[in-house]
Protein backbone atom coordinates (compact mmCIF):
# COMPACT_ATOMS: atom_id res chain seq x y z
CA UNK A 1 0.00 0.00 0.00
CA UNK A 2 1.34 3.40 -0.88
CA UNK A 3 0.21 6.86 0.10
CA UNK A 4 1.25 10.42 -0.45
CA UNK A 5 2.07 12.40 2.68
CA UNK A 6 1.17 16.09 2.93
CA UNK A 7 3.64 18.39 4.70
CA UNK A 8 2.19 19.58 8.00
CA UNK A 9 1.31 23.25 8.28
CA UNK A 10 1.86 25.27 11.45
CA UNK A 11 -1.23 24.89 13.65
CA UNK A 12 -2.64 28.36 13.07
CA UNK A 13 -2.20 28.12 9.29
CA UNK A 14 -3.72 24.67 9.24
CA UNK A 15 -6.74 25.79 11.26
CA UNK A 16 -7.25 28.76 8.98
CA UNK A 17 -6.99 26.56 5.87
CA UNK A 18 -9.52 24.09 7.29
CA UNK A 19 -11.93 26.91 8.09
CA UNK A 20 -11.72 28.08 4.49
CA UNK A 21 -12.49 24.54 3.29
CA UNK A 22 -15.48 24.36 5.63
CA UNK A 23 -16.74 27.77 4.51
CA UNK A 24 -16.55 26.69 0.85
CA UNK A 25 -18.39 23.48 1.71
CA UNK A 26 -21.23 25.35 3.47
CA UNK A 27 -21.71 27.79 0.57
CA UNK A 28 -21.75 24.98 -1.98
CA UNK A 29 -24.08 22.93 0.21
CA UNK A 30 -26.51 25.87 0.44
CA UNK A 31 -26.42 26.78 -3.26
CA UNK A 32 -26.08 23.30 -4.74
CA UNK A 33 -24.25 24.86 -7.69
CA UNK A 34 -20.49 25.12 -8.24
CA UNK A 35 -20.74 28.23 -10.39
CA UNK A 36 -22.91 30.24 -7.97
CA UNK A 37 -20.89 29.07 -4.95
CA UNK A 38 -17.59 30.03 -6.59
CA UNK A 39 -18.97 33.47 -7.41
CA UNK A 40 -20.11 34.05 -3.81
CA UNK A 41 -16.74 32.91 -2.49
CA UNK A 42 -14.79 34.98 -5.04
CA UNK A 43 -13.06 31.85 -6.31
CA UNK A 44 -12.67 30.25 -9.69
CA UNK A 45 -14.75 27.14 -10.18
CA UNK A 46 -11.66 24.87 -10.52
CA UNK A 47 -10.30 26.26 -7.22
CA UNK A 48 -13.59 25.52 -5.46
CA UNK A 49 -13.58 22.00 -6.92
CA UNK A 50 -10.07 21.42 -5.54
CA UNK A 51 -11.13 22.68 -2.10
CA UNK A 52 -14.10 20.34 -1.92
CA UNK A 53 -12.00 17.37 -3.03
CA UNK A 54 -9.37 18.30 -0.44
CA UNK A 55 -12.01 18.39 2.30
CA UNK A 56 -13.45 15.04 1.19
CA UNK A 57 -9.95 13.53 1.24
CA UNK A 58 -9.39 14.83 4.79
CA UNK A 59 -12.73 13.45 5.96
CA UNK A 60 -12.47 10.17 4.05
CA UNK A 61 -16.00 10.41 2.74
CA UNK A 62 -17.89 12.01 -0.14
CA UNK A 63 -19.84 15.19 0.65
CA UNK A 64 -21.55 15.66 -2.70
CA UNK A 65 -23.11 13.56 -5.43
CA UNK A 66 -22.15 15.03 -8.81
CA UNK A 67 -24.25 14.26 -11.85
CA UNK A 68 -25.58 15.87 -14.99
CA UNK A 69 -28.64 16.90 -12.99
CA UNK A 70 -26.47 18.97 -10.64
CA UNK A 71 -24.73 18.76 -7.30
CA UNK A 72 -26.46 17.46 -4.21
CA UNK A 73 -25.34 16.59 -0.71
CA UNK A 74 -24.78 12.99 0.24
CA UNK A 75 -26.47 11.80 3.46
CA UNK A 76 -23.11 12.25 5.18
CA UNK A 77 -22.80 15.72 3.65
CA UNK A 78 -26.25 16.68 4.94
CA UNK A 79 -25.35 15.66 8.50
CA UNK A 80 -21.97 17.35 8.24
CA UNK A 81 -23.56 20.60 7.02
CA UNK A 82 -25.78 20.69 10.12
CA UNK A 83 -22.67 20.36 12.32
CA UNK A 84 -20.51 22.85 10.44
CA UNK A 85 -22.91 25.80 10.18
CA UNK A 86 -22.87 26.76 13.90
CA UNK A 87 -19.10 26.19 14.01
CA UNK A 88 -18.51 28.71 11.23
CA UNK A 89 -20.97 31.17 12.76
CA UNK A 90 -19.08 30.97 16.06
CA UNK A 91 -15.70 31.33 14.31
CA UNK A 92 -16.92 34.40 12.40
CA UNK A 93 -18.26 35.89 15.61
CA UNK A 94 -14.91 35.39 17.36
CA UNK A 95 -13.07 36.88 14.38
CA UNK A 96 -15.25 39.99 14.28
CA UNK A 97 -14.96 40.39 18.03
CA UNK A 98 -11.19 40.09 17.84
CA UNK A 99 -10.98 42.75 15.15
CA UNK A 100 -13.16 45.14 17.19
CA UNK A 101 -11.07 44.56 20.30
CA UNK A 102 -7.80 45.07 18.41
CA UNK A 103 -9.19 48.37 17.09
CA UNK A 104 -10.30 49.42 20.57
CA UNK A 105 -13.98 49.35 19.58
CA UNK A 106 -14.73 46.92 22.40
CA UNK A 107 -12.87 45.81 25.48
CA UNK A 108 -12.37 47.11 28.99
CA UNK A 109 -10.97 50.22 30.66
CA UNK A 110 -10.07 50.33 34.36
CA UNK A 111 -10.28 53.92 35.53
CA UNK A 112 -9.17 55.50 38.80
CA UNK A 113 -10.68 58.66 40.22
CA UNK A 114 -11.41 60.58 43.38
CA UNK A 115 -14.03 63.05 44.46
CA UNK A 116 -12.16 65.96 42.87
CA UNK A 117 -12.87 64.72 39.34
CA UNK A 118 -16.44 63.44 39.55
CA UNK A 119 -17.70 66.39 37.50
CA UNK A 120 -15.05 65.80 34.82
CA UNK A 121 -15.91 62.11 34.62
CA UNK A 122 -19.61 62.93 34.44
CA UNK A 123 -18.82 64.88 31.26
CA UNK A 124 -16.36 62.43 29.67
CA UNK A 125 -17.75 58.96 30.32
CA UNK A 126 -21.21 59.32 28.74
CA UNK A 127 -19.67 60.79 25.60
CA UNK A 128 -17.17 57.94 25.37
CA UNK A 129 -19.82 55.29 26.01
CA UNK A 130 -22.04 56.75 23.30
CA UNK A 131 -19.21 56.39 20.82
CA UNK A 132 -17.95 53.00 22.08
CA UNK A 133 -20.98 51.20 23.57
CA UNK A 134 -19.15 47.85 23.67
CA UNK A 135 -16.45 49.10 26.06
CA UNK A 136 -16.99 48.25 29.72
CA UNK A 137 -15.56 50.22 32.66
CA UNK A 138 -14.26 49.50 36.12
CA UNK A 139 -14.28 52.59 38.36
CA UNK A 140 -11.83 52.60 41.26
CA UNK A 141 -12.33 55.35 43.87
CA UNK A 142 -8.82 55.92 45.20
CA UNK A 143 -6.56 58.80 46.30
CA UNK A 144 -3.84 59.94 43.92
CA UNK A 145 -1.00 57.99 45.59
CA UNK A 146 -2.97 54.73 45.41
CA UNK A 147 -3.84 55.35 41.76
CA UNK A 148 -0.17 55.82 40.93
CA UNK A 149 0.71 52.45 42.50
CA UNK A 150 -2.10 50.74 40.58
CA UNK A 151 -1.07 52.35 37.29
CA UNK A 152 2.44 51.00 37.74
CA UNK A 153 1.20 47.51 38.64
CA UNK A 154 -1.20 47.43 35.68
CA UNK A 155 -4.34 47.31 37.83
CA UNK A 156 -5.44 50.64 36.33
CA UNK A 157 -5.33 51.77 32.70
CA UNK A 158 -5.86 55.45 33.46
CA UNK A 159 -6.33 57.69 36.49
CA UNK A 160 -7.59 61.17 37.24
CA UNK A 161 -5.48 62.85 39.86
CA UNK A 162 -3.41 65.72 41.14
CA UNK A 163 -0.40 66.75 39.02
CA UNK A 164 2.54 66.65 38.53
CA UNK A 165 3.51 62.97 38.51
CA UNK A 166 6.86 61.23 38.12
CA UNK A 167 8.54 60.76 34.74
CA UNK A 168 7.61 57.09 34.29
CA UNK A 169 3.98 58.18 33.90
CA UNK A 170 2.34 60.24 31.17
CA UNK A 171 -0.06 63.04 32.09
CA UNK A 172 -2.34 65.60 30.51
CA UNK A 173 -3.75 68.49 32.59
CA UNK A 174 -7.50 69.06 32.45
CA UNK A 175 -8.40 71.67 35.05
CA UNK A 176 -7.18 73.53 38.14
CA UNK A 177 -7.97 72.92 41.80
CA UNK A 178 -7.09 74.86 44.94
CA UNK A 179 -7.03 74.69 48.70
CA UNK A 180 -9.89 76.68 50.24
CA UNK A 181 -11.34 77.37 53.64
CA UNK A 182 -14.87 76.05 54.25
CA UNK A 183 -16.67 77.78 57.11
CA UNK A 184 -20.18 77.59 58.58
CA UNK A 185 -22.39 80.25 57.06
CA UNK A 186 -23.13 81.69 60.48
CA UNK A 187 -19.40 82.55 60.79
CA UNK A 188 -19.17 84.26 57.41
CA UNK A 189 -19.62 87.78 58.80
CA UNK A 190 -16.57 87.37 61.05
CA UNK A 191 -14.21 85.88 58.44
CA UNK A 192 -13.91 88.25 55.49
CA UNK A 193 -10.24 89.02 54.88
CA UNK A 194 -7.21 86.78 54.58
CA UNK A 195 -5.98 87.85 58.01
CA UNK A 196 -9.19 86.44 59.46
CA UNK A 197 -8.95 83.08 57.73
CA UNK A 198 -6.78 81.27 60.22
CA UNK A 199 -7.98 82.24 63.70
CA UNK A 200 -6.07 80.21 66.28
CA UNK A 201 -9.05 79.81 68.54
CA UNK A 202 -11.12 78.01 65.89
CA UNK A 203 -11.60 74.28 65.58
CA UNK A 204 -10.43 72.72 62.31
CA UNK A 205 -11.95 69.66 60.62
CA UNK A 206 -9.35 67.92 58.44
CA UNK A 207 -9.14 64.64 56.56
CA UNK A 208 -6.87 61.99 58.04
CA UNK A 209 -3.35 62.39 56.56
CA UNK A 210 -3.23 58.85 55.15
CA UNK A 211 -6.36 59.51 53.08
CA UNK A 212 -4.78 62.37 51.15
CA UNK A 213 -1.06 62.76 51.91
CA UNK A 214 -0.47 65.50 49.36
CA UNK A 215 -3.36 67.60 50.64
CA UNK A 216 -2.13 67.16 54.20
CA UNK A 217 1.37 68.35 53.22
CA UNK A 218 -0.08 71.49 51.61
CA UNK A 219 -2.03 72.27 54.77
CA UNK A 220 1.06 71.74 56.91
CA UNK A 221 3.07 74.10 54.68
CA UNK A 222 0.28 76.70 54.92
CA UNK A 223 0.29 76.52 58.71
CA UNK A 224 4.07 76.67 58.86
CA UNK A 225 4.23 79.68 56.53
CA UNK A 226 1.99 81.61 58.91
CA UNK A 227 3.57 80.20 62.07
CA UNK A 228 0.13 78.88 62.88
CA UNK A 229 -0.83 76.06 65.22
CA UNK A 230 -4.58 75.36 65.48
CA UNK A 231 -5.98 75.14 68.97
CA UNK A 232 -8.14 72.14 68.07
CA UNK A 233 -8.12 69.69 65.15
CA UNK A 234 -10.55 66.86 64.46
CA UNK A 235 -9.54 64.27 61.85
CA UNK A 236 -12.27 62.53 59.84
CA UNK A 237 -12.46 59.70 57.32
CA UNK A 238 -14.65 61.19 54.58
CA UNK A 239 -15.48 64.46 52.87
CA UNK A 240 -19.13 63.91 53.78
CA UNK A 241 -18.32 63.78 57.51
CA UNK A 242 -16.17 66.89 57.12
CA UNK A 243 -19.01 68.75 55.39
CA UNK A 244 -21.55 67.63 57.97
CA UNK A 245 -19.41 68.93 60.85
CA UNK A 246 -18.76 72.27 59.14
CA UNK A 247 -22.46 72.62 58.28
CA UNK A 248 -23.32 71.97 61.91
CA UNK A 249 -20.97 74.72 63.05
CA UNK A 250 -18.51 72.38 64.80
CA UNK A 251 -15.52 73.89 63.03
CA UNK A 252 -14.00 75.07 59.76
CA UNK A 253 -12.18 72.96 57.18
CA UNK A 254 -9.26 73.25 54.80
CA UNK A 255 -10.07 71.17 51.74
CA UNK A 256 -9.68 71.13 47.95
CA UNK A 257 -12.35 73.23 46.28
CA UNK A 258 -13.46 70.64 43.72
CA UNK A 259 -14.39 68.14 46.44
CA UNK A 260 -16.27 70.61 48.59
CA UNK A 261 -18.13 71.94 45.53
CA UNK A 262 -19.22 68.42 44.58
CA UNK A 263 -20.49 67.53 48.05
CA UNK A 264 -22.15 70.87 48.86
CA UNK A 265 -23.71 71.62 45.47
CA UNK A 266 -27.20 71.87 47.00
CA UNK A 267 -26.23 73.20 50.43
CA UNK A 268 -26.32 76.80 51.62
CA UNK A 269 -24.91 76.14 55.08
CA UNK A 270 -21.24 76.41 54.05
CA UNK A 271 -19.32 79.39 52.69
CA UNK A 272 -16.09 78.98 50.73
CA UNK A 273 -13.26 81.45 51.23
CA UNK A 274 -10.34 81.34 48.74
CA UNK A 275 -6.77 81.31 49.99
CA UNK A 276 -4.25 83.53 48.16
CA UNK A 277 -1.03 82.08 46.78
CA UNK A 278 -0.07 80.14 43.68
CA UNK A 279 1.38 77.35 45.83
CA UNK A 280 -2.13 76.58 47.12
CA UNK A 281 -3.47 75.62 43.68
CA UNK A 282 -2.54 72.74 41.39
CA UNK A 283 -3.43 70.98 38.14
CA UNK A 284 -5.81 68.04 37.93
CA UNK A 285 -5.29 65.74 34.98
CA UNK A 286 -5.48 62.34 33.39
CA UNK A 287 -2.50 60.02 33.98
CA UNK A 288 -1.48 56.73 32.37
CA UNK A 289 1.57 54.49 32.23
CA UNK A 290 3.92 55.07 29.32
CA UNK A 291 3.82 52.20 26.84
CA UNK A 292 0.40 50.91 27.90
CA UNK A 293 -0.92 48.94 24.90
CA UNK A 294 -4.66 48.87 25.60
CA UNK A 295 -6.22 50.19 22.32
CA UNK A 296 -9.32 51.35 24.25
CA UNK A 297 -7.07 53.68 26.23
CA UNK A 298 -5.81 55.26 23.01
CA UNK A 299 -9.39 56.12 22.00
CA UNK A 300 -10.14 57.48 25.47
CA UNK A 301 -7.10 59.75 25.45
CA UNK A 302 -7.85 60.93 21.93
CA UNK A 303 -11.35 61.94 23.00
CA UNK A 304 -9.91 63.91 25.92
CA UNK A 305 -7.71 65.88 23.52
Amino acid sequence: MSFTSTPLLPLDRMQNANLELLRSFVVLGETGHFGRAASRLHLSQPSLTKQIRRLEDLLGAALFDRSRQGTSLTPFGQRFLIEVRPLLHHADKIWRSGIREARGECGHLSLGFNLSVVDIMASLLPRFQNRFPNVSFTLDDAPSHDQIAKLRSGDLDVGFMRLPVEEDLEARPLTRDALVLAIPRKWSHTIEEFDDLLPKESTYILLRPELSPDLNKRIERLFAAHNFFPASVHRVNTIWTLVALVSAGIGMALIHKSAIDTVTADTGSIVIRPLPGQELSWDIGVVWRAGRSNPVLAHFLKMIE
